[in-house]
């Protein structure tokens, strides 16, 4: 995976990681911030998760807890982030 695109911003994920014990295809997962690490400029995603780096799609990416509920599958862009203006995270 490339890192055309790095960041270092909060967002939201319903996504479930085996890599810190969650059951694959589970759909009961609460959101979770997740830090963004950087971005492949095209569809997928490095966050780190309760510590662990783990690798997903971009568009299982939200701004806000509501939206990683409500809007689990629906892409937010990098350029969107940008284009508003959305801080980075020391």
């Amino acid at each position: 995976m490339g890192t055309k695109n790095k960041a270092s911003r909060y967002l939201y994920t319903c996504y479930p990681f085996t890599e810190i014990g969650d059951t694959s295809g589970k759909l009961v997962i609460p959101p979770r911030k997740v830090k963004l690490l950087s971005h492949d400029g095209d569809k997928y995603a490095t966050v780190k998760v309760e510590g662990v780096e783990c690798s997903l799609k971009w568009g299982y990416l939200s701004l806000t807890a509501e939206d990683a509920e409500k809007l689990k599958k629906n892409f937010v862009t990098l350029k969107w982030l940008q284009d508003n203006n959305i801080p980075e995270v020391d």
